[in-house]
């Protein structure tokens, strides 16, 4: 008997007729069909929920809970969408936060996310190293003076008023091109962020952070920014990745993937396959 009759005895033995199909992520879809979808669920009416990608349980819209997971790594070798992922946050960010709500900051060392994401959002857009340090260094200014000051009784403490103002969101791509950690001369672009990032809900702030692989393993625990990014519960999307190199949780290794797809692996190890809605194109 060939492997193609197995079926009907099955279906002879058993009873059993031709089952459902199994639903499949498309090849593409929009951002703005998975915003719209994601506006009729009852998780859609809380704007610190940033939806940006469709997951494969359900085929259900997948959401970036600002409220709980404030910040979020991407990672994957080149051409695997990190760049799209990042403009579909940023141009959902804008359509769930009027500007006066949020504002974003976009750090750009290799100029991949020009003119994706545009408008009265935008605090700041930076891809030189000088520009990259001053509109950080501003950023982060603000940022201090929301936390509480030092010398406060417990009682002052517990009155103290919440921060005003707009959240901040980072947006980093090629995180991997600033200037790293390990330099004498200059501490490393991202080192004023470093003291803010585990306080992220405490002071509004969210960062989105893209890069290459590298040597991931070594890269979790050396780079300062990893850690902290991870100390802060952070999700990482894992892009395409070399199975052999790049492990997503305990033993669970990355997957070769298309552009576009992913792993949303949070810190407990809950993993949803991804597709990322395709943004607007910019001009």
């Amino acid at each position: 008997m060939t492997a193609r009759g197995i079926g009907e005895v099955i279906a002879q033995v058993t009873g059993a007729d031709r089952v459902e199909r199994l639903s499949r992520l498309p090849e593409r879809v929009a951002l703005t069909q998975v915003i719209e979808a994601y506006d009729h669920t009852p998780e859609g009416a809380d704007a610190l929920n940033i939806p940006f990608a469709i997951g494969e349980s359900g085929l259900q819209p997948v959401a970036l809970s600002l409220r709980t997971l404030p910040n979020m790594l991407v990672m994957g070798r080149q051409l695997c969408g990190k760049t799209t992922t990042l403009a579909a946050i940023g141009q959902a960010i804008t359509q769930r936060f009027t500007p006066e709500q949020a504002q974003i900051t976009v750090i750009d060392p290799k100029t991949t996310l020009i003119g994706k994401i545009r408008g009265p959002h935008v605090r700041a857009y930076a891809y030189t190293a000088d520009d990259i340090d001053a509109v950080i260094a501003e950023l982060t200014a603000e940022l201090r003076d929301r936390l509480p000051p030092s010398g406060l009784t417990q009682e002052e403490l517990l009155n103290l008023k919440a921060w005003d103002g707009p959240r901040q969101f980072v947006l980093i791509d090629d995180e991997h091109e600033l200037r790293p950690h390990n330099q004498v001369v200059k501490p490393a672009a991202t080192a004023p962020l470093l003291p803010l990032i585990e306080r992220s809900r405490q002071v509004g702030l969210h960062v989105i952070a893209a890069r290459l692989p590298g040597n991931w393993a070594g890269q979790v625990v050396m780079n300062p920014f990893l850690q902290k990014m991870t100390g802060s519960r952070s999700p990482t999307l894992f892009m395409d990745n070399d199975p052999a190199n790049v492990k997503v949780f305990a033993r669970i290794s990355a997957h070769q993937l298309p552009p576009g797809r992913g792993l949303l692996v949070t810190t407990e190890g809950d993993i949803e396959g991804v597709l990322v809605g395709t943004p607007e194109a910019g001009e």
